[in-house]
């Protein structure tokens, strides 16, 4: 699998690393973010007897075992049918029941024109139609003129721009599988195209260089003062004011996009890396933070505190992963790769197909990912099993293409059963959100997470994600009362494909988890998935 590429790049987590350093509840788990995706190498017997281990469906944990409750499927399916709730509308009420209308029973008299109407004059009718065709005759000579334009550049790159030696660098680097191997072939043609002098020169118009040239000076000679004083085993009163001048420095600095380190145009120019100043900014930070976390004389709560008043300003990052159908299943790769390197992020988004992905990444902890994720995982995804003349049947009765009760039984083993968005953060650590979007194209949407609905049970919320018109009907969202039956959430109405209006809900992220920094796996065809088309996203 491949990781499609993002819509936002990703900055050096130090701050996440930090709060996992610090001995308490609730440190976070992320700083350094390095993705591979690299085939089967060679193997001898034994390892390839493991390798087929990872394709046989008994040695997925809970294969066989039916986490719901059909109980819980009975009421689900009963609050489906239930038509009798008088759902809340906004619709105008022109003839309320409750009050007489008078029927006007005299001649109705044609109605004046007023003065805000459009008068059709004799020059109107005269001109409006050679208007009309000299416009779109405009538009169709400006697309043509687009379509020239792009068929020369495609000509030019082709015969001229991309030949020789820099064309089988490029080449070279498509074929790479795995990220260091990526980054080697990158390096070899950022230094081929002399792209390695432009990272030598500071100046640049998209940051302050001056800024971060005097930060970085800062920077080291604080760090270094309280490497001395702590090397040479000086007092506390000593080493202490050492130490708050580099946390009031660290405090400056560690912002979101502070001095322009974080604009895409510095990460667009080459194929790998950005200015060595900017990579010496980052490096220097991170080395600070270390200092301060290693200090034996500042107590775990001051830093703590420091590092948690750091990552308020920096921001948190969250996995935000796409609709698209069965293109959702590429998701089941980046989460993978994220697990084996350990950055995977706590908060996680889904939408439509990506919602299931998020479902089971969030109800699982690593050690049972590691375990699920897997090519016999494939045998668990079966909700599409039945034959096409079940699905024509049902789609002329019903209007949706699959069984609502079917895909709750196959969709709550991601979920395990009737897992609330409240306990799957309590079990894993881990933030669920999920995409709805109401059916009443006059509700707003609901970002489902363990804040705004803690009690909704999760696979009616990705049912809700993934009811896409005419493939599933819309759903009712089921809520656990405290005796652990489900009863319909939000005065029962129902909620179709999240991906309608919010695919990848950045603002509302931003809003409740104060997320700036959101990792977009991307499977849609709207983005090219030629390599070719790709520009660099560097990650540290």
């Amino acid at each position: 699998m491949y990781i499609l590429p993002g819509l936002t790049r990703i900055p050096c987590h130090w701050i996440h690393w930090l709060l996992n350093q610090i001995p308490t509840p609730f440190s976070n788990h992320t700083y350094h973010l390095t993705i591979h995706h690299e085939p089967y190498p060679t193997m001898n017997s034994p390892e390839k007897s493991a390798a087929c281990d990872i394709y046989d469906p008994k040695s997925i944990p809970d294969y066989d075992r039916e986490f719901i409750d059909p109980d819980d499927l009975r009421q689900f399916e009963n609050a489906l049918n239930d038509n009798e709730s008088n759902s809340l509308v906004a619709l105008n009420d022109w003839r309320p029941i409750y009050q007489r209308v008078r029927k006007n029973r005299g001649r109705r008299k044609k109605p004046r024109r007023t003065t805000d109407e459009t008068r059709e004059g004799v020059l109107y009718t005269v001109l409006k139609w050679p208007f009309l065709f000299i416009v779109f005759g405009w538009i169709t000579v400006l697309g043509f003129a687009y379509a020239l334009t792009r068929f020369y550049i495609v000509l030019y790159e082709r015969w001229v721009s991309w030949r020789g030696k820099k064309e089988s660098l490029r080449r070279e680097l498509w074929k790479q599988t795995d990220y260091n191997n990526w980054l080697k072939a990158a390096q070899a043609l950022d230094n081929h195209l002399g792209n390695q002098q432009w990272k030598e020169i500071d100046e640049y118009a998209y940051y302050d260089h001056l800024t971060i040239n005097k930060l970085v000076n800062q920077l080291r000679k604080a760090r270094t003062d309280v490497e001395l004083q702590m090397r040479n085993g000086v007092s506390s009163s000593t080493v202490i004011p050492a130490t708050e001048e580099l946390c009031a420095l660290l405090e400056g600095c560690v912002k979101n996009n502070f001095a322009g380190v974080e604009n895409p145009r510095l990460y667009s120019e080459t194929y790998s890396g950005t200015k060595n100043l900017v990579q010496e900014y980052i490096d220097e930070v991170e080395k600070c933070i270390q200092v301060v976390s290693n200090n034996k004389w500042v107590s775990n709560e001051d830093k703590y505190h420091h590092f948690k008043h750091l990552d308020t300003n920096f921001g948190r990052t969250a996995l935000c992963l796409s609709g698209g159908a069965t293109f959702a299943y590429y998701h089941f790769g980046v989460a993978r790769a994220l697990l084996d390197n350990g950055v995977l992020p706590e908060i996680i988004t889904g939408t439509s197909g990506g919602a299931l992905v998020a479902a089971l990444i969030a109800t699982r902890t690593d050690e049972e990912l590691k375990q699920l994720l897997v090519p016999a995982l494939a045998h668990r995804i079966r909700a599409s099993s039945e034959g096409m003349a079940s699905w024509i049947w049902r789609w002329w009765r019903t209007g949706a293409r699959f069984d609502t009760i079917t895909w709750a039984r196959e969709c709550s083993w991601f979920c395990r059963g009737s897992t609330t968005f409240k306990e799957a953060y309590e079990r894993t650590g881990r933030i669920l959100n999920v995409s709805c979007v109401p059916s009443d194209p006059h509700s707003p949407t609901i970002l489902a997470n363990y804040l705004t609905s803690p009690n909704c049970v999760i696979w009616s919320a990705v049912l809700a994600s993934a009811a896409v018109p005419g493939i599933l009907n819309p759903v009712v969202l089921m809520t656990k009362k405290r005796d652990g039956t489900l009863a319909p959430y939000s005065f029962g109405h129902k909620w179709k494909d999240g991906s309608l209006r919010t695919d990848i809900p950045i603002r509302a992220l931003n809003l409740h988890f104060n997320v700036n920094f959101p990792i977009v796996s991307q499977v849609r065809q709207l983005l090219s998935q030629d390599p070719s088309k790709w520009r660099d996203t560097n990650i540290y």
